[in-house]
């Protein structure tokens, strides 16, 4: 337990030759601990490597549409005067479509038919816009 009353459990566990410690997360008793070691321990002995399925999640979650244009919006804002209405466009039009999305699995197509959609229900000057 550490100095300030939180407690962290860990398992550790072999994927082929290499030696991995996961830490269980969201456990606050140690039965319930011990539960979760389990269920990852019977995952391991299936040939599965829950270490490296939890880096591959959260790899992937750092690489949407969304994380990476906010990304470009943090770094870039200060410089632009219409940073305000790119990020207004992108909260309104595109996150809700394509927010949550992988940036490689994003087609032209996609993109072509939400310009498309835009242009229909706010005109062709907001769909410049947008691909601007």
């Amino acid at each position: 337990m550490a100095a300030g009353g939180h407690r962290s459990y860990v398992v550790q566990y072999r994927a082929g030759t290499i030696s991995r410690r996961l830490t269980i997360k969201g456990v606050l008793k140690l039965a319930d601990a011990r539960k979760e070691a389990r269920a990852v321990l019977g995952a391991v002995a299936k040939g599965k490597d829950p270490l490296e399925d939890r880096r591959r999640e959260t790899a992937a979650s750092a690489n949407t549409l969304k994380s990476i244009a906010s990304e470009y919006f943090d770094r870039e804002g200060a410089k632009l005067r219409t940073m305000a209405d790119r990020r207004a466009t992108f909260n309104r039009l595109i996150f809700p479509k394509l927010g949550a999305r992988q940036i490689d699995s994003i087609r032209r197509r996609e993109i072509v038919q939400l310009l498309d959609k835009i242009e229909d229900e706010s005109g062709a000057v907001m769909a410049d816009h947008t691909l601007a």
